[in-house]
């Protein structure tokens, strides 16, 4: 199932079903994400960008296509606060 993006997406749903296991398993991949994000803001890296590399370091399939969202969103020139509702 890793080895394609649609079979870690089924994967990623099936794990988040798991009553207690799933929000655990979501909250720390969202904790990784988050820590990458504020370090790459701190050494310089413009936000847009390192909204897309913490996105794809991510293991999450959703936090991969929601950040490149939000970096496009940021790019295109709203506001981060806007940016993050774009769905």
């Amino acid at each position: 199932l890793q080895a394609t993006p649609a079979g870690r997406a089924k994967l990623a749903n099936v794990t988040y079903a798991v009553p207690i296991l799933g929000t655990l398993v979501r909250a720390a991949r969202m904790a990784a994400f988050t820590d990458l994000l504020g370090m790459l803001v701190e050494y310089g890296v413009p936000l847009p960008e390192a909204f897309r590399l913490a996105g794809r370091a991510s293991p999450d399939p959703q936090t991969v296509g929601r950040a490149d969202d939000v970096a496009d969103a940021l790019e295109g020139g709203r506001p981060l606060a806007d940016a993050i509702r774009v769905r």
